[in-house]
């Protein structure tokens, strides 16, 4: 998808740093998808959604050995849950290499290969869990999710908020569809946000960079920080940043502005991508307060990345218009 771009601010202000996570305490861990009383009765196209690792890795993490970046061909690799739970994942890794056409700064993030392993027997066959496995809901699947996967590989782990932790010799893995050139098919609707904005918005998680992190939150649009989304698979949404400024021209694309962000969630939202039930900020609006024509909660030149997409409605597939923009762009044209 186009890095489409927005809000006035082009140029931004140095902003100072930022606790890992000012929002409420969440009542709960992280969740890989938007509240179900939502939730459309069909998909609506496209590759966006709420995933933060991707399907079959959500809330994972891995402990590689000290210096062991990227890990090594022919490394196993058990998974830990973020949130506590059992987790018998087990991966081997087949290959690393850089990200192809990523110009990034310094070794921030690897694509590889990797196979599951198994150690339980079912009958004679290894029971092999799941992969990077395209959504039941999207009426494709993949014909062998356990072999050949492709994922990116970053530096840290994101914790039951959703927050970027930077634990040392840990790693966690995103599905990555680009990355798999073995001939396995493998589908980009099982892809994290992790994935997206290294591919799709080209931002570099070297040092978790800003802008990375709260890209992360926008994809999922987790507006408060708890790492509960507000957003479904197919949402379009289009993103801005300093090196990626929006131009006058997108004022005219279908979207409107809808939030800046960091790594702590939303600084100002104009509205959410999605209304009705569950779609707003009720865990954290007692955190935001009225600024000119946004709610925001700190000052608004500590974000990094903004958002535009359509306004949808719970249980639709239509959209409906937006207007009137709230993008400083647009609202001096």
């Amino acid at each position: 998808m186009k890095r489409a771009v927005l809000l006035a601010c082009c140029v931004l202000p140095a902003y100072p740093p930022i606790s890992a996570n000012v929002s409420a305490a969440p009542v709960s861990c992280r969740e890989s998808d938007g509240p179900k009383d939502c939730k459309p009765s069909a998909g609506i196209g496209g590759h966006q959604g709420a995933l933060l690792e991707g399907n079959g890795l959500e809330r994972l993490h891995f402990a590689v050995p000290p210096g062991a970046f990227p890990p090594a061909a022919g490394t196993l690799l058990k998974a830990v849950d973020a949130c506590g739970a059992d987790s018998d994942l087990r991966v081997l890794v087949k290959a690393c290499g850089p990200i192809i056409d990523f110009p990034a700064r310094g070794p921030g993030a690897v694509a590889c290969v990797v196979d599951v392993v198994g150690d339980t027997l079912v009958g004679l066959v290894p029971a092999l869990r799941p992969l990077c496995a395209t959504p039941l809901s999207d009426q494709i699947s993949d014909p062998d999710p356990t072999h050949h996967r492709g994922v990116l590989v970053v530096r840290g782990l994101w914790d039951a908020t959703g927050a970027w932790q930077n634990a040392p010799n840990t790693i966690t893995l995103s599905c990555d569809a680009t990355s798999n050139s073995s001939g396995q098919q493998q589908f980009e609707a099982a892809d994290g946000s992790i994935t997206k904005c290294i591919r799709t918005w080209q931002l570099d998680p070297q040092d978790a960079t800003e802008a990375f992190l709260g890209c992360i939150r926008m994809a999922r649009a987790d507006y408060c920080g708890d790492g509960h989304p507000h957003t479904f698979g197919g949402t379009a949404v289009s993103l801005a940043t300093p090196l990626s400024p929006m131009t006058t021209a997108e004022c005219k694309d279908g979207f409107c502005f809808e939030a800046s962000w960091n790594r702590n969630g939303a600084v100002c939202l104009a509205r959410p991508r999605w209304t009705g039930t569950g779609m707003e900020i009720d865990a954290c609006r007692h955190m935001f307060t009225q600024h000119g024509a946004f709610l925001c909660r700190g000052q608004p030149e500590q974000a990094a990345v903004f958002s535009r997409s359509a306004q949808h409605v719970c249980k639709q597939l239509q959209t409906i218009s937006c207007a009137p923009d709230q993008d400083p762009v647009c609202v001096s044209q």
